[in-house]
């Protein structure tokens, strides 16, 4: 299969004394210059030398050995194709398009040697000639190579379009960019024809390299510009050859392709000389004794010992064992594994394992609010829901405006005139979820309580600083859990907890959820007739279907990115397929499951949640807590996941990435590390001001690219809650869904993802304030043709992608020229800009579509079945870690794993699979281990933001307080400070201290210390 995908031949020079060919009686041999080769122009003097004019010679000369091989991969972003070389592809022969001048012809076969000498450091000379301008894209190479960053080349490359022929003169690998070269258009207009015999000439040494064109310099590689150089020794080859890079080479040649060399000239120091040779020969040599480099009488090869042949390797320094770090490394790494031990066993259970895991259901609250038809939003996968594995939430504080206890109750709270409550969102400690009657005396004066009995204090971490056990500030719950991930995200605190009451009691006032539904709603639910809903369509009691139908689109957005990777064959039409099958697959089936707009669900149906309780209350202070929240609940797990890839990245997790388009012949996985931590931090920044439709620049340092839909769904929210205001204030039906038309089909015009949320907005509305499924299911003349209708709709816009591949028209390049044109007014097909659209630019086709299969989803019980499946229900909470994790692990554990498989000669099918049940075995594993942290530290943030936001704050006190400031001033301050703080140490009894020898004329004030947790209240 190899010779179907690439061909490359390879040259490396062997040094050896046996050289012969035939000579002109005045030439010298090189092996007669003992005091080396010096350059007068660029003073520089080299031992060692192998020249060979191909033009003299019949036979390749000993000192150059043709290689035959084939490689498995290759190293290139774009290397679509693989490396091979065969003997047969070499030949002296007559060059007949240059006057039949005689050279060393070097073929590159249509998409289908290397000894071993260590030069370090050198001059090296070649008279090559490029590729045929009539070929397709190759290169003719003069290369050093020891491994990816010890390396230097200077390709002579025609490319596909003879007029964009140019030299790359590169090093260190990196990518050989245009501005890295120069173009054979340059080099005509000063007289030089590259697409003749043109001498390329490399200076390598210690601080430089030096690039010359028929002995003109045209750029320099320093350790100034670059920081570091090639240093290692390595062997010198030439190579014509072709990867079909299409930002390089091109290619490759459709027929068979030559180019030639038509003579070499090398000089060099070997590696293999020892101290002592070259000590002899600083002691015995100077530049003056040594032959010069310009004469053109020299030939033949310099002699050199059998060890040159063997590969060169680093000397390794004796290893030693580091005691002292070692020890220190032990005896703390023991006593972390101690302690978290002890702390893992003495929380560990199976049972809040599995419930951890997903595995099983948290149990139900002791008591619950009755469920009414019109809680179907309420008690979703944020619900209450006793069944509901993603119940289990911590919601954000009320505001200050709403909740009965604020910073200024403090003191009232604290004189126990006032019994607080608690909500399970501001609740200390478990101990204290619910209040309960205080079976202690409250007294009406702090000294009466002070003087008449000690103050209890709880073991709990809670604080009671009343005696019905209450604190006024609110301490938001750390309890979180794995099923509370993507929950939160996507509907963010749309419900708090009512924590059940352990006395029976019911819940309190600040337990209530703001966003209980209207009482005429609850009774007009209650005496709804059993019989309204017609056999055979009966709606579904729960909507656990949309975590499923979030949980499906994840795992199809993975799968599709996962194609792109490893098959992308079966999507891009451009990309040679491995199999026949693969053309068929695309041709049908394929892009109804691997089509890109199943991104859609995850906007619109965020969108759904985002705004219900507004729509049900009306209440400013939800939308506020939106507002406020959002960003930071979105950007933290970003931030998160985007920072242990940045680290995983830069340890080298990414290596293999490179070489795997040359195995699966995909040019779509691409990304490069950020260059420093301030670009990085400066990419996360951006993601929260980029203003769509715009790719951000941490696309192309993060695996997959994904991070686009951040400002989307940023821009949507704000956006969506804010004309939510407008929307919720047009009473009139036909109004509020005229304004919703205008809006979407402006932002479609617009080519705004607007119109994604705002049709979101529309299926919330209809279901929360017009209860569109109760009027639709007892009809089934109305529903089973609407039904029919958004099947077609959805299957018609997958199949709108599909058609391409039979009619050869871009459809979406069409509707793309409707759109106008922001420079001109005009369209962008009247503007001359009509593209193919980029993949962050919404279309038409993905709009209808999402908004038929969420409409499907909503009113349809059997698709409702069907996405309540366990499995979709047990994935929901990790969807967002999937989405930010899954592209990483693909072109990491993925990327190696196909390299490392497909090169022990393995059939490419089984490759994909085995690599399939690989990096998905791996991104399962790893849900369990980075949701609940990356959501803890998510979750936690925006608590205490919004805490501290919609609060009123303590009121800031004197350093001074309880004492006024002119005690400063007062002669008597050093005496009372001594007397006060003489009797703490006397009195402190049962967490209570009061001073009881104060001077005369002295301030009498009691301290009582409230609990264990440094907090008191002062009185006088």
């Amino acid at each position: 299969m190899l010779k179907q995908i690439a061909f490359l031949l390879r040259l490396t020079i062997f040094f050896n004394s046996s050289f012969t060919s035939a000579q002109d009686v005045s030439t010298q041999d090189v092996g007669d210059c003992t005091c080396g080769f010096y350059d007068a122009d660029t003073d520089l003097l080299f031992t060692d030398s192998t020249i060979v004019y191909f033009n003299e010679t019949d036979t390749i000369p000993d000192s150059l050995v043709v290689e035959s091989f084939e490689h498995r991969y290759d190293r290139g972003w774009n290397a679509l194709y693989r490396q091979g070389a065969a003997t047969d592809n070499v030949e002296i022969s007559n060059d007949t398009t240059a006057r039949n001048r005689s050279s060393l012809a070097v073929y590159c076969n249509p998409g289908d040697g290397e000894g071993l000498v260590d030069i370090f450091f050198g001059s090296f000379r070649s008279s090559m000639r490029a590729p045929r301008s009539w070929f397709r894209g190759s290169a003719m190479s003069m290369m050093l190579h020891h491994n990816i960053t010890e390396t230097w080349n200077l390709d002579v490359m025609n490319t596909d379009n003879s007029s964009q022929a140019w030299v790359a003169m590169v090093s260190q690998g990196k990518f050989a960019d245009t501005w890295l070269g120069t173009n054979f258009t340059d080099l005509l207009a000063v007289g030089t024809n590259p697409w003749h015999y043109v001498e390329y000439r490399v200076d390598w040494t210690r601080d430089r390299i030096d690039y010359y064109i028929d002995g003109v310099l045209q750029r320099s590689d320093t350790k100034k510009l670059n920081g570091t150089l090639p240093s290692t020794p390595a062997p010198l080859k030439w190579q014509h050859w072709s990867q079909g890079n299409v930002y390089t080479t091109q290619g490759p040649p459709g027929k068979r392709s030559q180019a030639n060399l038509g003579w070499t000239r090398i000089f060099f120091n070997s590696s293999t000389a020892t101290k002592a040779e070259r000590l002899s020969f600083d002691e015995k040599c100077s530049p003056a004794a040594a032959c010069l480099m310009n004469d053109n009488n020299l030939r033949g090869s310099s002699p050199h010992s059998p060890a040159s042949l063997k590969p060169w390797k680093q000397h390794k320094p004796a290893w030693k064992l580091l005691w002292i770090p070692l020890t220190v490394d032990i005896i703390f790494g023991g006593l972390f594994v101690l302690v978290t031990t002890k702390t893992l066993l003495r929380r560990f259970s199976m049972e809040r394992l599995n419930q951890f895991l997903g595995f099983s259901k948290r149990p139900a609250p002791a008591t619950e609010t009755p469920r009414t038809s019109s809680d179907s939003d309420r008690n979703t996968v944020m619900g209450t829901n006793p069944g509901d594995p993603f119940s289990d939430r911590t919601a954000l504080p009320e505001s200050s405006s709403t909740s009965p206890h604020s910073a200024r109750d403090l003191h009232t709270i604290s004189e126990g005139t006032t019994t607080p409550t608690y909500s399970g969102y501001s609740t200390p400690a478990p101990g204290h979820q619910s209040p309960t009657p205080s079976t202690r005396r409250v007294y009406s004066r702090p000294a009466e309580g002070l003087l008449a009995a000690p103050f209890p204090h709880d073991g709990s971490s809670g604080m009671n600083m009343a005696p019905g056990g209450s604190s006024s500030r609110m301490i938001p719950s750390t309890t979180t859990s794995a099923a509370t991930s993507y929950a939160d995200l996507l509907f963010p605190y749309s419900t708090p907890v009512v924590m059940p009451s352990k006395s029976g009691l019911q819940p309190s006032p600040l337990a209530k959820s703001p966003i209980t539904e209207p009482e005429q709603s609850k009774t007009e639910s209650k005496t709804a007739p059993a019989s309204a809903a017609k056999p055979g369509i009966a709606a579904a009691p729960r909507v656990d279907y949309l975590a499923g139908f979030i949980s499906m689109s994840a795992i199809l957005v993975t799968v599709n990115h996962f194609g792109l990777t490893f098959w992308a064959g079966v999507i891009i039409p451009s990309v040679r397929p491995h199999y026949q099958s693969e053309i068929w697959a695309r041709k049908t089936f394929a892009n109804y499951f691997l089509d890109p707009l199943w991104i859609g669900p995850f906007l619109m149906v965020s969108t759904r949640f985002l705004v219900s309780n507004y729509l049900r209350t009306g209440k400013l202070e939800n939308m506020a807590q939106k507002i406020v929240a959002r960003p930071f609940r979105l950007l933290t797990p970003v931030a998160s996941i985007a920072t242990l890839t940045y680290f995983l990245s830069d340890a080298g997790a990414l290596n293999w990435l490179e070489y795997l388009a040359s195995v699966t012949w995909s040019p779509w996985p691409f990304t490069v590390i950020v260059k420093n931590p301030g670009v990085f931090i400066s990419e996360l920044i951006q993601l929260a001001y980029l203003i769509p439709n715009a790719a951000p620049m941490i696309t192309y340092n993060y695996c997959t690219g994904v991070l686009w839909t951040i400002p989307v769904q940023l821009q949507g929210a704000w956006q969506t809650l804010l004309a939510l205001i407008m929307i919720k204030e047009c009473k009139t039906p036909w109004k509020r869904f005229s304004l919703y038309a205008f809006c979407i089909v402006n932002h479609w015009y617009a080519l705004s993802w607007g119109s994604y949320y705002y049709a979101g907005v529309l299926l919330a509305d209809l279901e929360i304030t017009f209860k569109y499924k109760k009027w639709l299911h007892p009809r089934p003349w109305v529903y089973y043709p609407l039904l029919i209708v958004l099947i077609l709709l959805a299957i018609g816009g997958f199949t709108y992608d599909s058609a391409v591949q039979y009619t050869g028209v871009q459809y979406a390049q069409v509707e793309y020229g409707i759109h106008p044109h922001p420079g001109s007014g005009l369209s962008i097909k009247q503007s001359g800009n009509s593209v193919y659209p980029d993949y962050f630019i919404p279309r038409l086709n993905a709009l209808v579509t999402t908004v038929a299969m969420q409409t499907i989803v909503e009113i349809s019980p059997a698709v409702q079945k069907v996405l309540s499946f366990k499995f979709l229900q047990w994935l929901f909470p990790h969807v967002f870690t999937i989405y930010l994790i899954h592209g990483f692990i693909f072109w990491s554990v993925g990327s190696w794993a196909m390299v490392s498989i497909f090169s022990y000669g393995h059939p490419y099918w089984l490759c994909c699979l085995l690599v399939t049940i690989i990096c998905y075995g791996v991104l399962l594993a790893s849900l369990p281990i980075l949701t609940p942290p990356i959501e803890l530290l998510g979750k936690n943030f925006t608590l205490h933001l919004w805490e501290h936001a919609s609060q009123e704050p303590v009121p800031r006190k004197p350093t001074t307080h309880p004492f006024g400031i002119e005690m400063l001033n007062s002669t008597t301050l050093s005496t009372t400070v001594n007397a006060v703080t003489v009797n703490l140490s006397h009195s402190l009894k049962n967490g209570l201290l009061w001073a009881s020898h104060a001077p005369a004329g002295a301030d009498l004030t009691a301290i009582r210390i409230l609990s264990h947790q440094n907090q008191s209240v002062l009185g006088q």
